[in-house]
């Protein structure tokens, strides 16, 4: 299956501000959870996840932080290397992560 690089490499192509690569010298706290002007939301963070749904592989995308919703951002159907049909983002992937991903999957 896919690493965590390639995970978040495809989540900063569609414009995500990765989890993972969040400053860890700050402190991070989710909606609601504490009026500080210090603390950075958690909740404009995405992480990269891989569901299987019906036995086909999907990488999803949701929002860390957000408890009121469980709608992801954007769904790969790793078969095909593209967004399923009721993904709420469309766009295509680049060829080099195309690549990528193929090459990961073998």
């Amino acid at each position: 299956m896919l690493d965590e690089d390639l995970i978040d490499e495809i989540g900063e192509y569609l414009g995500f501000v990765m989890w993972s690569k969040r400053d860890k010298s700050k402190h991070y706290d989710f909606p609601n959870a504490r009026e500080e002007e210090t603390c950075i939301p958690g909740d404009q963070f995405v992480e990269g996840s891989i569901v299987i749904y019906n036995t086909i592989a999907l990488l999803v995308y949701k929002n860390v932080g957000c408890f009121h919703t469980f709608k992801s951002l954007y769904t790969l159907n790793l078969s095909t290397i593209k967004p399923t049909k009721n993904s709420k983002n469309q766009t295509l992937l680049s060829q080099e992560l195309l690549i990528k991903i193929k090459m990961s999957l073998k």
